[in-house]
């Protein structure tokens, strides 16, 4: 997975992006890619999180026959560049093209100790 981080806020955290591109597999064979950013937000007031940062993160997943969307809060540790290792982040599916117009559901994303990551799609039509 490659990684590049842009600081659009010089002054201060909020609005660094993330961008990433990485290859899918399924059962070791490739089987297409996911492509997103990841927007490290400011406080959001009460009811936020003060234990980790929260970014807020948007991936399309480009698959045999067609995309699916993908949206919603990660948490990550201040300044980590990294899902925390192990913890699952659940985030919507809001859409997708081809074969999966008209999904929506879910997708879990975990990072392994190899620093690759799972995706699980739990998709609802």
């Amino acid at each position: 997975m490659e990684l590049v981080f842009l600081d659009l806020n010089p002054t201060g955290d909020s609005g660094d992006i993330t961008t990433f591109e990485a290859g899918l597999y399924r059962d070791d064979e490739a089987y297409g890619s996911v492509m997103g950013t990841i927007t490290k937000v400011g406080s959001l007031g009460e009811g936020a999180r003060t234990d980790r940062e929260e970014r807020v993160l948007t991936a399309i997943y480009d698959l045999p026959g067609g995309q699916i969307s993908a949206l919603g809060i990660s948490y990550y540790y201040e300044g980590d560049t990294l899902l925390p290792e192990g913890e699952p982040m659940t985030r919507a599916i809001v859409g997708g093209t081809g074969e999966y117009v008209g999904v929506d559901g879910e997708v879990t994303t975990t990072r392994n100790p190899d620093d690759s990551y799972t995706h699980v799609l739990r998709l609802v039509n």
